[in-house]
């Protein structure tokens, strides 16, 4: 799954190139390592791996009478295996041969969902010479082997020897294959879930342990993050790394060092990307907030580490004071086109989000929702540039946007945090960006900025742009009558005032798609100017503070007589 969210991000060839160079005497190890890992075969089950998130029984009970429901499409299979099943999405595809639905059939917990369980995995390995390509994927290999040890307990309790044997041949056969694939980090964990759960000696353990020290070295960046800089994959990693950890430390093991301490440089990274809900920001490719699950490591971590406000590898910021947090993207975009885009959020409740992407994987809504206009940016008029622009300044500032990169700085002081950016939109115009959040987290402000140098395309002035603030659905927003403020109310009565100056306030209707099975409709505050007239915008959204009415009487100014 992880590799299938990591094809979309082209730009990291470079930093593989690079970082390569500086691990070929591990890989060298591994070579061996590999080689040993070939002639590796489980003899038992000795280290149980225990998931942190369990499966949905309802779902097992579906999957029970044959109908498989993954990637947002329910798919029957009749009196047939379903493994024979012809469907064309190779989404479907990937979760039906990952085996992820293995969590559903546990959940359930009956012995006949057992049963059946275990007859699923007869099938599939009988029907393994016609299996599609997408289940010969290594990623998909990878996801598999995890989930047949992690569900290891649960298929072999009570089962047979021969179901034992051929389940332990599965096991075998699937290791083995992954041991040919090349170091990524997907791989490697498969590989050291299987010796870490099975018996197996400590070669074998070490050699397994020092190709995913690798492979983390290789994708984690040295604040945490994500070279996908995807905080649902960096959430996918942790749910699937600290289980391993556990089982290690159980097992009274010595814990390797620096997969111990790429965790630990993990999971504050992770709080980095939490809202006050629990759930993740909806940015840069996430499809679900995962509460459940972001409760569910947090619940693992016992050192407590508290995030840095500046993330600068990964290209994020936070801001966080008396309960409100703002996490804004400052870096190259990967997943999505989002500039400077940022969240903001006042305790458990959601204000300004990006649109997030499908949960279901619809191509129209991730070309959609990928784009400036799906986040909480500026956003030319792309059209009207065109048109304004010729062909050669076009090609110009493609040039230059190359070339340039994006910047963030910032600072805490007695007041609260102050956070400066600045992205090329379109070769010659830069928009810089600006933002404040006081001490007491209930005033937030920003100023974005549009600037050209002297050699700029005269044909950018007059061009429209437009500033969006999209809203949590939950989020309900009143425009005043004169068009200056909107009031919003937070489900807790909570009420914000938003005003700006330098453009043009309009309310707008939007669409929320994180986390959800249909869009779900919603609103946002749009501000409109131009270029070359509205080169400066200011902002700000301000906490209104509760008074009830005795408070009101008594403070009320007194009345003169005159």
């Amino acid at each position: 799954m992880l590799r299938a969210l990591e094809s979309r991000f082209e730009f990291l060839g470079p930093f593989r190139a690079a970082v390569g160079a500086t691990l070929q005497p591990i890989e060298k190890a591994q070579d061996l390592g590999s080689r040993l890992l070939r002639r590796w075969r489980p003899a038992r089950l000795a280290r149980p791996i225990v998931p942190l998130v369990l499966g949905n029984p309802d779902l097992g009970r579906q999957i029970y009478r044959n109908r498989f429901s993954l990637a947002g499409q329910s798919v029957s299979g009749g009196t047939a295996s379903i493994f024979l099943k012809s469907v064309l999405d190779p989404a479907w595809l990937i979760e039906l041969h990952g085996f992820t639905w293995l969590a559903h059939l546990e959940a359930a917990g009956s012995a006949m969902h057992r049963a059946y369980a275990r007859t699923l995995i007869l099938d599939w390995m009988n029907a393994t010479k016609s299996l599609p390509p997408e289940a010969r994927q290594s990623d998909v290999a990878a996801v598999r082997l995890m989930a047949l040890v992690r569900h290891a307990p649960f298929l072999m309790k009570g089962a047979g020897s021969f179901f034992e044997e051929k389940f332990l041949r599965l096991i075998a056969r699937e290791t083995t294959q992954l041991a040919h694939e090349p170091g990524r980090i997907e791989q490697a964990l498969a590989l050291a879930y299987a010796v870490t759960a099975f018996e197996s000696t400590a070669a074998f353990r070490s050699h397994a342990y020092e190709r995913l020290e690798a492979a983390m070295a290789e994708h984690i960046l040295p604040d945490g993050g994500h070279v996908s800089r995807n905080p649902a994959i960096l959430l996918g990693l942790l749910l699937d790394l600290v289980p391993l950890r556990s089982a290690i430390i159980a097992a009274r093991e010595p814990l390797p060092q620096r997969l111990n301490a790429g965790i630990e440089r993990m999971l504050p990274m992770l709080r980095f990307f939490c809202h006050g809900d629990d759930g993740l920001a909806v940015i840069q490719g996430v499809a679900d907030p995962a509460v459940r699950q972001m409760r569910a490591v947090f619940g693992q971590d016992t050192t407590l580490g508290r995030p840095v406000s500046l993330a600068a590898y990964s290209g994020f910021v936070r801001l966080a004071h008396g309960g409100v947090t703002v996490i804004a993207d400052f870096g190259p975009d990967a997943a999505c086109a989002g500039p400077l885009a940022f969240e903001f959020s006042d305790g458990p409740h959601r204000m300004i989000v990006n649109c997030g992407l499908p949960a279901d994987g619809s191509k129209r809504w991730i070309y959609a929702a990928s784009g400036p206009a799906a986040h909480n940016t500026l956003s030319l008029d792309s059209f009207a540039a065109e048109k304004a622009q010729g062909a050669l300044a076009r090609w110009a500032g493609s040039l230059r946007k190359k070339e340039s990169e994006r910047r963030g700085v910032s600072e805490t002081g007695d007041f609260g945090t102050l956070f400066r950016g600045g992205a090329v939109l379109d070769g010659s115009l830069l928009h810089e960006r600006n933002l404040y959040l006081s001490i007491m987290g209930d005033d937030f402000r920003g100023e974005d900025r549009l600037s050209r140098d002297a050699g700029s395309d005269p044909a950018l002035t007059g061009l429209p742009y437009v500033l969006r603030f999209h809203l949590h659905p939950s989020v309900k927003a009143t425009l005043s009558k004169d068009g200056e403020t909107v009031m919003l109310i937070l489900p807790n009565r909570t009420a914000w005032r938003f005003a700006a100056k330098g453009c043009v306030i309009d309310l707008t209707d939007s669409v929320y798609l994180a986390g959800l099975p249909q869009p779900r409709r919603t609103q946002q505050i749009v501000l409109k100017g131009v270029v070359g007239r509205h080169d400066r915008v200011n902002w700000a959204f301000k906490r209104l503070a509760r008074r009830d009415k005795r408070e009101a009487a008594e403070t009320r100014s007194p009345e003169l007589p005159f």
